[in-house]
């Protein structure tokens, strides 16, 4: 006997309430068209193709590199940072639409996976270059330039699950995970360093540092420039940034209150007083043993 199927029906306790079962493909992600619209009109994702070589065979190739990237990037930008959410990701009917690909499945996994891994050094730098071109074209009024920009530095953690090739156990995320660097200005990105999980500080900082004061330097030329971090980035190094021209001020190591008194106090000490980490001294705990520039013996903390 045949089964009657309803695609419609109501309630009889609120009329105006229907239940239907024929709306078709739905999305979650409606966004995306007005990214698409926006990523057009300053032509984002189009810059970011000619930073992207293709060295594939044409004959065997489906998606092509601006399809791939269009897809990556519009993923991440709905909270899809993962390319595993590509398997059923690739069938959204509104990320199909946005990258011009509309009842035909993307790019799967493996194919967006391949397309990151496979980008050399060359290529990334080019990438980096048209963050810094968007941020002093679009972010930047020409006519009526900042008087000071600050540059943020700042890393955070990156997770990892498996064997990654340079995934280690970071002991202060207690995870393993990298450890990428990001430098930001008015909160745009203009750099990023993917590290080693078990890399930490200023390491790798000034490398992508320099690229980025000289873009600014050149396009914003009566702009000063201020180094912003906290205090993991406070080593010698980073410090005596201003006696190389062109570089910005830092303006890290905020102020501890009593920070001063105290380490005066604990340099004139015998290095005995001060060497056992879990010692308080004056009121501070001291949590490092060797010397500190400027912080006499112990780094201190409340």
């Amino acid at each position: 006997m045949a089964t009657g199927c309803h695609s419609q029906f109501g309630f009889g306790f609120q009329p105006k309430i229907t239940a239907a079962f024929d709306g078709g493909e739905i999305t979650t992600d409606a966004g995306l068209l007005l990214v698409r619209e926006f990523d057009d009109r300053l032509g984002l994702t189009a810059a970011l193709r000619t930073a992207v070589p293709d060295p594939r065979d044409r004959r065997y190739v489906t998606h092509d590199v601006l399809t791939l990237l269009r897809q990556r990037i519009y993923q991440i930008a709905v909270g899809y940072e993962d390319a595993n959410d590509a398997t059923y990701l690739r069938h959204d009917p509104t990320l199909q639409a946005v990258t011009a690909r509309l009842g035909t499945p993307l790019a799967s996994q493996p194919t967006l996976s391949r397309l990151e891994n496979a980008a050399p050094w060359d290529t990334i730098r080019r990438l980096g270059r048209v963050l810094r071109q968007w941020f002093t074209r679009h972010a930047v009024a020409r006519d009526q330039p900042p008087v000071e920009l600050i540059l943020d530095v700042d890393s955070t953690d990156d997770p990892t699950h498996g064997q990654q090739y340079l995934s280690f156990f970071n002991g202060h995320y207690d995870e393993h995970m990298y450890h990428p660097l990001l430098v930001f200005a008015d909160g745009y990105l203009l750099g990023a360093r993917l590290r080693a999980g078990n890399v930490g500080g200023a390491t790798q900082l000034q490398p992508l540092l320099a690229p980025i004061v000289a873009h600014l330097r050149a396009t914003l030329p009566a702009t000063a420039l201020a180094l912003r971090a906290d205090g993991a980035f406070c080593n010698p190094a980073l410090r005596t940034t201003p006696s190389r021209p062109g570089s910005p001020t830092p303006s890290a190591c905020p102020r501890i209150p009593g920070w001063k008194r105290a380490s005066r106090s604990i340099a004139s000490r015998p290095r005995s007083a001060t060497s056992a980490p879990g010692t308080r001294c004056g009121g501070l705990r001291v949590c490092a043993t060797r010397p500190v520039p400027g912080a006499g013996r112990g780094a201190c903390s409340p």
